[in-house]
């Protein structure tokens, strides 16, 4: 199909047949007009989860540990996959419902109306029933290849035109050009050699309903098709919901027996589990990612239209030697993206009852089971933004993340009307960011790389802000990146504070801040001098400020954290006892591998020291503000004059692109907006300042990883 928002450009042309026209008055067929350049779409915005508690545990799944990994985005197949693939993509292609459907209904009534919202996969779909056997013929297309071909429009201008194809004066110029090639277009395809003619885009519109020139060019074009039938060609036509609800479209299609009585409409649907996964395990992708997938995307084919491209272009015969695999990021990334069209289409040609009904359903003010939902069915599932899997309506999480998102985004626009700017591209980032630290300036990018875009403000405590527009994208990156680096730590058979419970009767033996103070400088110089020569084994670097100025708490720090700490009736006392980080240290590497050795290293020497330790691996849980980390607290218990002491501390563990000591790491510039949101009451603000965190921390993991891709 033609990109809705772009008409001029295919995305999917590859799976066209060789046999398409466009028709002069004359009926000879003209050249085909390739052009070099293509605007994506970029979507509007989407989400995160606000409801998600807090912490929460990640699945331990293995990753994929396939090798064969050439780019960020895709892996290269060797030819013995190549042929497996192949193998897969016809038994699943033959599974499809909507195939089997369009093949029955074709027998049966020598025509088929196939409907769906856009990028479900209809022209795909379509392809894989019929084969290389059939004939397009896109309205569209060929309208404006004869527009900028007669009116001899240069190339470098042929964007701008394409894009006034909404506009009412080309509508008036495509049903002209409809209505008078309207009998050399039935010659040249009942002259084409395939027995079955598709005919496609014939309904658009920039409104819910048909404008006069529309609807004419429309009703034309079933003309076509019915002197097509009637001369013993088999007929597809590819319908939109503007033309689905046109009374004047649905009588036609009846008289001119294109849709009989007793036929039913094709329409895309969801994906089952059972086939999403065979496709997500024909992708070479690991049970984590697969798991991932088939939760968030309920079978949307806005996930697998990659997949359904590739099944096409195998069914007409068209693969290549070679091929890419697309990564899980890119599943994720094409998955937002698709939705975020969908729903942006759905507000402009939807009506206002049926946006609002989805936007109550993302937000979990009623359910797929409320009679509302049920009554406007239909129009619900037109919009691809809710399907139905087995007769059970489904709203995927990708769809209810790209609502939430974009209420979110028009929320902070206005808060912060007049002091944000958008970044777009990298020469926004140049521009706006040069002086900016390079943490900053590479959480800009991130967000461009894995979301639609970014804002840039300065109105949560004085330095430049990113915040990225596809939050909840930019979430399973987060998510996805940081678990490849829990996986590479294999930290599970270390002593955890979730599965242990010794560490909760750990305290101080002191309990006043400046007894905790005096034996914390007792024992600091030994554990920094044990913590030194754990360290020196590996590529390993600690820091404890200058001259160790640190290592050791303030007695004011002290009195500080507990004064937070303690409530009302309790024990100060007991709160001093509890303060866990008297002795503190940090460790930073610059590899994965380096940082688990010196944990390992760590944890053995602390064994043989009598150092009681327990760890929290960060990396492993789910912060809403992004935070990762490897802690290792801990307990010493010495003697000085007889006396038994006990001090507590925490060494934490960190990677250099997360925390290299400096003031402008991601570590440091996210603390930054942690300490200015501490008395921060408004919940909306706080959501957007966590957001901005968490693209710095996914920043810094993402420059972890990259070097494993």
């Amino acid at each position: 199909m033609i990109n809705p928002r772009n008409p001029i450009f295919r995305t999917s042309d590859f799976i066209r047949n060789k046999h398409t026209y466009a028709i002069t008055k004359t009926g000879k067929p003209g050249e085909t007009i390739k052009i070099d350049s293509e605007i994506k779409i970029r979507p509007k915005s989407l989400s995160s989860d606000t409801s998600k508690k807090e912490i929460n545990f990640t699945a331990h799944q293995p990753l994929s540990d396939k090798k064969n990994i050439t780019s960020s985005f895709h892996r290269t197949i060797n030819r013995e996959q190549i042929e497996e693939r192949r193998s897969v993509m016809s038994a699943i292609g033959e599974k499809l419902p909507m195939v089997q459907e369009l093949r029955t209904e074709l027998n049966k009534n020598g025509s088929a109306i196939v409907s769906g919202s856009s990028g479900s996969g209809k022209s795909e779909q379509i392809s894989i029933a019929l084969g290389p056997n059939h004939t397009l013929f896109d309205l569209r297309h060929e309208f404006l290849e004869d527009y900028l071909n007669k009116n001899q429009v240069p190339k470098e201008d042929r964007q701008e035109v394409g894009m006034q194809y909404y506009s009412s004066k080309m509508k008036k110029q495509e049903r002209k050009f409809i209505e008078e090639n309207k009998q050399p277009i039935i010659e040249k395809l009942l002259e084409d050699k395939n027995h079955t003619i598709v005919l496609d885009e014939i309904d658009l519109a920039a409104m819910p309903l048909l404008s006069e020139d529309e609807l004419a060019s429309c009703l034309t074009t079933l003309e076509i098709a019915e002197e097509l039938k009637k001369n013993g060609k088999k007929v597809v036509l590819i319908l939109h919901n503007s033309g689905m609800q046109s009374s004047e479209v649905k009588e036609s299609l009846q008289n001119k027996e294109l849709l009989r009585p007793n036929a039913q409409v094709i329409q895309t649907r969801y994906l089952d589990e059972t086939t999403q996964r065979i496709i997500l395990n024909s992708l070479n992708l690991g049970e984590y990612e697969i798991n991932r997938l088939t939760q968030i995307s309920s079978g949307n084919p806005a996930t697998y239209l990659g997949f359904l491209k590739e099944c096409a272009k195998n069914a007409i015969g068209e693969s290549g030697e070679t091929t890419e695999s697309p990564k899980f990021e890119e599943l994720i990334r094409e998955s937002y993206q698709r939705t975020d069209s969908n729903w942006y289409w759905t507000k402009q040609l939807e009506s206002k009852e049926t946006v609002q009904l989805l936007t109550k359903l993302a937000s979990g003010d009623i359910s797929l089971d409320d009679e509302e939902v049920q009554y406007n069915k239909g129009y619900l599932l037109t919009t691809g933004m809710v399907g139905e899997v087995n007769g059970k309506l489904i709203m995927s999480q990708i769809s209810k993340d790209t609502i939430i998102d974009e209420q979110r985004n028009e929320q902070m626009m206005k808060m912060f009307a007049g002091k944000y700017i958008e970044i777009q591209n990298e020469k926004d980032i140049q521009t706006h960011l040069s002086k900016a630290p390079q943490s900053i300036q590479d959480a800009a990018r991130h967000a461009l790389n894995y979301s639609s875009g970014c804002y840039l403000t300065d109105e949560l405590g004085g330095i430049p802000v990113i915040i990225p527009k596809t939050a909840a994208a930019l979430n399973e990156f987060w998510m996805y990146n940081k678990k490849i680096v829990s996986d590479t730590l294999e930290l599970n058979n270390l002593p955890m504070e979730h599965s242990n419970i010794d560490h909760l009767t750990w305290a101080n033996s002191a309990t006043t801040p400046k007894e905790l103070v005096r034996d914390a400088h007792e024992v600091g110089g030994y554990f920094f001098d044990f913590l030194n020569k754990a360290c020196s084994q590996t590529d390993a670097t600690l820091h404890t400020g200058e001259s160790h100025k640190f290592l050791v708490k303030s007695e004011k720090s002290i009195q500080q954290k507990a004064n937070k700490l303690a409530t009302l009736g309790a024990n100060p006392t007991k709160v001093i006892q509890k303060i866990n980080d008297p002795i503190r240290a940090t460790v930073i590497c610059n590899t994965m591998t380096d940082l688990k050795n010196t944990i390992l290293r760590f944890n053995i020497a602390a064994k043989q020291s009598l150092i009681k330790v327990v760890y929290s691996n960060k990396w492993d849980l789910n912060y809403t503000n992004g935070y990762v980390g490897v802690h290792a607290n801990f307990l010493i218990s010495y003697s000085t004059d007889g006396i038994q002491k006990k001090v507590r501390g925490e060494v934490q563990f960190h990677l250099s692109h997360i925390t290299d000591g400096s003031a402008t790491s991601p570590d440091a510039i996210a603390h930054i907006l942690y300490e200015e949101g501490r008395l921060e009451e408004n919940p909306e603000v706080t959501l957007l300042r966590e957001l901005s965190m968490k693209n710095i921390f996914s920043s810094g993991i993402k420059n972890v990883t990259r070097n494993r891709d």
